[in-house]
């Protein structure tokens, strides 16, 4: 598999949202404070380093974005103010509106939980 480094999905949620991804510098604040992050395969701050080197297929194919609680804990202990919750709003819209509701359940392969439509936590 190659993965290509792309700004295409920091682009798209600066357009989205206004949020900058490239000022996360990764200092694992954001996850510390998130209390679903124990239970995501990738947590705030690795679903920020994603959409910095441009991995939409990651992100959304993965159940982390739809386990994010939409608290905005990430956003209160980060140093820059960056919101994950509005990154994890602007790729949940993004998935419902061009992967799944084109594509149908069998977009979202690879994950079971996810295609199931429950969350395992733990």
């Amino acid at each position: 598999m190659t993965i290509t480094i792309s700004t295409d999905v920091a682009e798209f949620v600066r357009a989205e949202c206004g949020e900058n991804v490239y000022l996360c510098y990764q200092c694992e604040k954001c996850s510390s404070g998130c209390p679903t992050a124990p239970a995501m395969r990738y947590r705030p701050a690795q679903m920020m380093r994603l959409a910095q080197f441009g991995l939409e297929n990651v992100l959304v194919h993965d159940a982390s974005i739809w386990r994010c609680l939409g608290c905005d804990t990430c956003t209160a202990h980060c140093p820059h103010d960056l919101s994950v919750r509005r990154l994890v709003e602007v790729m949940r819209h993004h998935v419902m509106q061009d992967v799944y509701l084109p594509n149908g359940i069998d977009a979202l392969d690879g994950d079971d939980d996810l295609r199931k439509g429950c969350g395992r936590w733990g």
